[in-house]
This record gives structure tokens, sequence and C-alpha cells, in this order.
């Protein structure tokens, strides 16, 4: 089916009533939702849909693992087949689940916030579009294989720690704070420390003077900054026996996630279906 028509959702509760499997559903319109609707376990339990052990989701180093299974999807005029999964937690709170822009069949979907600034300006991205990831915008102002996702769920935007390896090398990056936790899907935290640059860092046409590294995910065997150790460590004197656990590198995801503590500051975010792009109409300079 060719896209056609568009969806206007309030950025701030972006829900659309549909009916999934014959059951009638509230669900969040998300671009960070990858290629499957992701269920809260509570309502895919009671769902007629055939659910088979599938791929496991990855918080960082943390694996959930999961079941999916096909459904059809109604909303509007349109009957769609879709692949539903779940993974044990719930994914949102004010909705039964989180479907993706790729799932449904508008040609553009707009995300509007009546109380955002003026929008000083436009940035047009190209999109790309990963399984197991979702869409990804290709930023070309940063060098090298590195995405951009926008979430409207997780409440600060961060880096993965192979992201954080590039900016720190590129611009002068280190950390000035200790670790500490940071909102990741599925109600759960990841550490993290804050990496300050020696000048503003574009990304998705934001300005960061800093931006929050989650130390322990998808770093592969890229360097993040060597630091003091921060107080509260304990250091270990000759003699001591010390038992660590010695786990094998994660393969290295380098991207950033634009989230709400930026969003806040964009009137308008379009999804184009044709072709894959996206849109942020927003007061850039005026959100850190």
């Amino acid at each position: 089916m060719k896209p056609k028509g568009e969806l206007v959702l309030d950025a701030a509760s972006p829900i659309i009533d549909v009916v999934l499997a014959g059951t009638k559903l509230r669900l969040r319109v998300d671009p960070s939702q990858w290629g499957a609707i992701e269920l809260n376990p509570d309502v895919a339990t009671h769902l007629p849909v055939r659910f088979e052990d599938s791929g496991a989701a990855m918080v960082g180093r943390i694996l959930l693992t999961g079941r999916s299974g096909p459904a059809i999807l109604l909303f509007g005029q349109a009957k769609l087949p879709v692949t539903v999964a779940e993974h044990g937690r719930p994914i949102v709170s004010d909705a039964d689940g989180v479907i993706g822009p790729e799932m449904l069949p508008f040609a553009y979907i707009r995300w509007r916030r009546a109380d955002a600034p003026p929008a000083v300006a436009s940035q047009t991205f190209a999109l790309d579009f990963d399984e197991n990831t979702g869409l990804g915008a290709i930023d070309p102002g940063i060098p090298g294989d590195f995405r951009v996702h926008v979430s409207f769920i997780l409440p600060t935007s961060f880096a993965t720690a192979a992201a954080g390896s590039a900016l720190a090398r590129d611009h002068q990056g280190r950390f000035d704070a200790p670790s500490a936790p940071i909102a990741a899907p599925f109600g759960m935290t990841r550490p993290a420390r804050m990496l300050a640059f020696a000048h503003a860092v574009p990304i998705a046409g934001f300005r960061f003077d800093r931006i929050p590294v989650r130390i322990a995910d998808f770093r592969g065997h890229n360097a993040l900054p060597s630091d003091a150790a921060p107080k509260g460590t304990i250091v270990f004197e000759e003699g001591d026996i010390v038992i660590a656990k010695r786990e094998p590198p994660q393969q290295a995801e380098p991207w950033v996630t634009i989230a709400n503590d930026r969003l806040a500051g964009c009137a308008e975010v379009t999804y184009s279906a044709i072709p894959r792009s996206l849109t942020l109409s927003c007061a850039f300079d005026g959100v850190r």
C-alpha cells in the first residue's frame, strides 16, 4: 500500500486508537520504535495472537527475552498486516504499546507541540530503517558512521559509548561528573557520565555543550576519556585480593538519541515516508 495523507499528533501525548487482532487498543506513535508493535506484557497476554519465542531486545548490556507474532491492525480505513512483540516489561505507562511510523499508512506524520517556542529554523535529515533499532537519521555534520534517533518517550538525550568515544575524540571531550543512572527503554536505567566538550557540538541541529554517555553500552573497542577516580571510588592497596568479572566487548553501535529535553523546543517534527526523511522545526539555540 502506497503511503498517503497525513497524521497529526500532539507531541506531548502522541496516542492513536486502533483495533489490533480484534481488540481496541491505544498506541503511542514514536520514531524510535523498531520493526514491530511493542506491547505491554499484560496487554499481549489477552490478545488472540499466536506468539512464538523471538529475538531478544538489548537495553545496553541487559538482554530481555521476548516473543512475537503476526496480527492485523485496523486504523481508520486501513487494514495492515503487522508483527507484535512483548519483552516481559512495560514499554509505556500511558498507552497499551508503541508503534513506529513505518507501520502506519501515512505519507506524513507530524508531532506538534502547542507550548513549544516559535521555531527559528528547520533541519531535514535523510532516514534509514533497521528492523532492530528503527528509524535513524543520517546527520551529514557528524563524521563517520553515526546515526541519530528521536524519542518522544525518553526524558533525556544521550550518546552510546561508541558515539561518546567519537565525540570526545573529535571535540576534546572529558567526563566532568561521576556516573549516575539515566532513563532507558522498558522503564529501566543505565549508568551514564556527563561528557563536556571544549566547544558546542551541533547534533541534529541542536548545540550540545555536554551530553550524557551510556558508558557501558555498545562501546566495542572504542576508548573513552580517562580521568581521575571520582570521590567515593575504592582504591586498592598492594596485597589486596580483587575478584573481578571480565566481560567481552559489546558490539560498537554509535548513535545519539534526541529525547524530550531537546524536543520540548520543537514546534513540529515531521516524518516523511517518500522519500524517507525527518524534519525538525525547533528553537534550536534556545534549548540546552
